[in-house]
């Protein structure tokens, strides 16, 4: 991500007055903070006597993490700079500043930093009398090839647990019970990553966004070709029990910024046609831009396979400009 070809008034602000940005389309219905490469977003109205859901990650171009805080949403948030993971004080203190004493769920994608300081603030907050349990997003099938799910890194998945979440908090559930549903959400989460050469000759699958060389490309041809083998790289790797008679798919496309609307609503149309041939149901499909590290054409793919104790808890999450 080349940071200095932002437009911007100076690169060594450019997070904290995105933060300044977010409370004035808000209308100031939230709070923001910085401190030491940590900025941090929360709700003022976030209710009280429910467990509360806090989303830590890296900056990035795309929504995620700044503008998951909201209606539906998280009810806080912290970003390190981009691509760093914030400081285990600042999910602490946010945790801390937000908890009612039903507990605090923390969520993050599963990445080496965020493992380490989400892991650390959990022990802060229950040290501090307040419950937290920390879920971890594993999402990305062409990451850790061969090892457990767990090892996996995330993706855009993330977003559905968010929503779940803070669904299952609204409704007055347990920190026990959204910890148990979402561990099962996480097994169920699966996506990839599709870039297109500049010369739009090529399709790669699982390019990291941290400069890892994707394992698998194709010669590019049509949306539906590299479209259906992308879904089939995901249904390749699903367990046979998460695609049965009850398993509804949800699915969300995050095209990325030099991808036009136009080809994200292709993309939506190839998976739906890709998952119905394969006789599975997708009970709801969204396009929007989520989450951006990449200066090209391309997307991720996230799929649900969910099952009636998780559909739920499932509904349409509307964000400033973008839904999932």
């Amino acid at each position: 991500m080349d940071i200095d070809r932002l437009i911007c008034n100076h690169t060594e602000t450019i997070l904290s007055e995105n933060l300044e940005s977010l409370r004035i389309l808000r209308k100031e219905t939230l709070e923001a903070a910085e401190e030491n490469s940590n900025y941090t977003l929360y709700r003022r109205d976030n209710g009280s006597n429910r467990v509360k859901i806090v989303v830590s990650g890296g900056a990035s171009l795309g929504p995620l993490f700044s503008e998951f805080v909201g209606n539906g949403l998280a009810d806080g948030m912290v970003h390190g700079d981009f691509n760093c993971a914030p400081a285990a004080y600042a999910i602490f203190e946010l945790g801390k500043k937000i908890s009612d004493g039903r507990g605090i769920l923390l969520l993050s994608n599963h990445f080496t930093g965020d493992f380490l300081n989400n892991d650390m603030a959990e022990e802060l907050l229950n040290d501090a009398g307040i419950p937290a349990k920390t879920i971890y997003c594993s999402d990305d099938i062409l990451s850790a090839r061969g090892e457990p799910k767990a090892n996996r890194g995330g993706l855009c998945g993330i977003a559905f647990l968010i929503k779940i979440a803070a669904e299952m908090a609204r409704n007055g559930k347990t920190l026990e019970e959204i910890y148990d549903l979402l561990g099962e959400v996480v097994d169920r989460l699966f996506s990839i990553t599709i870039t297109i050469s500049d010369d739009q000759e090529t399709v790669f699958f699982g390019e990291g966004f941290s400069g890892e060389r994707a394992p698998i490309s194709e010669k590019y041809s049509t949306v539906d070709k590299f479209v259906t083998a992308a879904t089939q790289l995901i249904l390749d790797d699903v367990p046979d029990r998460c695609k049965n008679s009850q398993s509804n798919c949800y699915v969300s496309v995050n095209r990325f910024r030099h991808l036009s609307s136009l080809e994200g609503n292709l993309i939506a149309r190839s998976v739906f046609h890709a998952l119905s041939a394969r006789q599975l149901t997708c009970k709801d499909i969204t396009v929007s831009h989520i989450f951006d590290v990449f200066s090209r054409k391309g997307c991720n793919i996230s799929i649900l396979f969910s099952d009636p104790k998780i559909d739920k808890f499932i509904k349409p999450v509307h964000g400033y400009n973008f839904t999932i």
